[in-house]
């Protein structure tokens, strides 16, 4: 689809605010995301608290994915283990990887380019 101005991209049924709001919440999120691993400090090593930070991790992806209408908590248990089954697949791996490498910049534990 081609649009030429903001009126008809609102008319095809976008919404510039919406992308706005869900920008700032990520933005918000991440932070909270990094600020939790530096509280937690080193590497994810399966502890507790780095599996309890999964579970956060897991959680907002849930909720993003819904538009902020459901967390993994929410979830009936069928489709909480579904979703876990899903995100430990390759897409999970791809995420997890960029993910990783940003926490770790914010963290100062490895440089850029």
């Amino acid at each position: 689809m081609q649009v030429n101005d903001l009126a008809e991209l609102k008319r095809a049924g976008f919404s510039p605010e919406h992308y706005k709001k869900l920008r700032e919440f990520d933005g918000e999120w991440f932070l909270d995301f990094v600020a939790k691993a530096k509280e937690i400090g080193g590497l994810p090593d399966g502890s507790d608290s780095w599996a309890n930070w999964l579970g956060h991790f897991q959680s907002y992806l849930v909720f993003r994915a819904s538009s902020t209408r459901k967390t993994l908590s929410s979830l009936g248990r069928g489709e909480q283990k579904r979703v876990i089954s899903f995100l430990k697949g390759q897409e999970e791996r791809c995420f997890l990887l960029i993910s990783s490498i940003c926490l770790l910049r914010q963290l100062g534990m490895i440089g850029t380019r």
